[in-house]
């Protein structure tokens, strides 16, 4: 189970618009936020209903591997980071991507970022996020275009 602390609950799932400044001030003042999985682009490491306790950066974050949450719209993403670099300014530039989707995303400012994903809970399980699980996913991706195609010409 998750800390017993009390998250700011947006379950994105109902349809419930992403409240920024609520999300912001929350992980600011040092507590976690707690978001509910709605897309597949991050299957099978997290799946539609998973529970995501998201946190502040710290510094020296994120790292690539991590699982990290940007603003995308009144949307929220989860996304694997893939890369890390930095433009001519010096500002570190994050870019992610989906598990199961074949292309990144474009890179965005570290300062950007939403938070990180600290833990995963799926129907009250913790569960843990993996590397292996992401390239099984990229995998995947890469391999459903052939797939479909090979399913059209049979």
């Amino acid at each position: 189970m998750m800390a017993p602390r009390a998250p700011t609950q947006l379950d994105v799932s109902r349809g419930e618009r992403f409240r920024w400044p609520l999300v912001h001030s929350a992980l600011r003042a040092g507590q976690t936020t707690s978001l509910v999985v709605r897309g597949r682009c991050m299957w099978p490491s997290l799946r539609p209903g998973d529970r995501l306790e998201v946190r502040a950066l710290e510094a020296g974050e994120p790292r690539v591997g991590d699982v990290v949450v940007c603003a995308h719209g009144a949307r929220a993403l989860a996304h694997r980071v893939i890369a890390l670099s930095a433009d001519a300014s010096g500002t570190v530039l994050v870019t992610c991507r989906g598990d199961a989707t074949p292309r990144s995303d474009a890179p965005v400012p570290a300062a950007d970022l939403i938070g990180i994903v600290t833990s995963v809970e799926r129907r009250g399980v913790p569960v843990r996020l993996t590397d292996r699980a992401a390239w099984a996913s990229r995998l995947l991706a890469r391999l459903r275009p052939a797939l479909w195609r090979w399913r059209q010409g049979h």
